[in-house]
């Protein structure tokens, strides 16, 4: 019988915390203080706080029942978690500042419907966080049918393209998942604009092309290696 790895349980908060940590610094563009964010597929909630701790007036969506009375109990008090499908979203027309998708989606067609919805509700920019197809990790959980929902990094990037902007991509875990508790695994891979690490972020903003200064502050030099 062949082992599989759900990146969702392995290797635990360390994950969590270094994909954390790719959204402070790459997300710097963004200045939180009284704009409106819109998390797409929150899950189980595990970046409500962070979101709210920067400033961001923050709403969530979840379309699973089970991960949005988990995400509830998570997040912080009087954020309510909304039932709803990431490709038919409740919301008018750019009601929000930024939307932030997770894209846990199968197939590129609901990929597709998914970000034509995170872009439409948004007025300055989104971001479209997804497990890499074309890693070293998502090639070997194709290989062997693991449960991990994967998009390449291609169709992600055409379809941002679409909406205009200025558009730019970064990553983590480059390897197998065996090494992604490393202390430095990972350091140079989410520094590199190219999307070679197992987990990807993608952001479009409509703004101007030069970021501003956001409450997502990049990491002292000694500690981003």
């Amino acid at each position: 019988m062949t082992k599989t790895f759900r990146p969702a349980r392995f290797p635990g908060r360390s994950v969590l915390s270094q994909q954390e940590r790719l959204l402070r610094t790459f997300l710097g563009g963004w200045p939180g203080e009284g704009r409106r964010l819109l998390h797409i597929n929150c899950g189980n909630g595990w970046l409500l706080p962070q979101l709210q701790e920067c400033g961001f007036d923050v709403a969530a969506c979840e379309h699973d029942h089970k991960a949005r009375r988990r995400a509830a109990r998570r997040a912080p008090r009087g954020m309510e978690i909304l039932a709803a499908s990431d490709d038919h979203l409740p919301f008018d027309d750019e009601e929000f500042d930024w939307t932030l998708l997770r894209a846990d989606m199968p197939g590129k067609e609901r990929l597709a419907s998914a970000m034509a919805e995170a872009r439409r509700t948004a007025s300055r920019g989104f971001a479209v966080m997804f497990w890499n197809a074309l890693s070293l990790s998502g090639l070997y959980w194709r290989a062997v049918s693991a449960p991990v929902c994967l998009h390449s990094p291609r169709d992600v990037w055409r379809l941002a393209r679409e909406y205009g902007g200025v558009t730019a991509c970064r990553s983590i875990f480059f390897g197998p998942p065996v090494f992604w508790r490393a202390a430095g695994g990972s350091r140079t891979v989410w520094r590199l604009p190219l999307p070679l690490g197992a987990w990807c972020v993608l952001r479009c903003d409509f703004g101007p092309g030069r970021p501003l200064t956001g409450l997502f502050l990049p990491l002292p030099s000694a500690e981003a290696g």
